[in-house]
């Protein structure tokens, strides 16, 4: 009876070690919707200006958008040029030869009609 006790205990002593252990996510970003103007696409990518918390134009640049996204609103149509998105989009985060990067990803956009 002793020995069960014992299995028991260090068996549920595991499973807690295990399934108690919380991942971190203090790198996730919640994702940021501003309102974008489309500055065109270039070699480097589709270019969004918009006026960030502190006032300033800031201009960001997304250099892959999802084929679904571009479905909606092909990006490499001179049309969009200068018209206004709603656009959602996070940063994806990656490593490469001990260097941390950075890349914005859209999420969703919208026209504003």
């Amino acid at each position: 009876m002793k020995a069960i006790l014992i299995k028991t205990i260090f068996i549920l002593f595991v499973t807690t070690s295990v399934f108690g252990v919380t991942v971190d996510n203090s790198n996730t970003v919640d994702p940021i919707k501003v309102r974008a103007t489309f500055q065109g696409h270039d070699d480097y990518g589709y270019n969004f200006l918009f006026i960030n918390d502190e006032g300033d134009e800031e201009t960001i640049t997304f250099e892959v958008i999802a084929e679904e996204l571009l479905e909606i609103y092909n990006l490499n149509d001179k049309k969009f040029i200068d018209q206004e998105f709603e656009i959602v989009y996070d940063y994806e985060t990656s490593e490469n030869d001990d260097e941390i990067i950075e890349a914005p990803k859209l999420h969703s956009i919208k026209k504003i009609e």
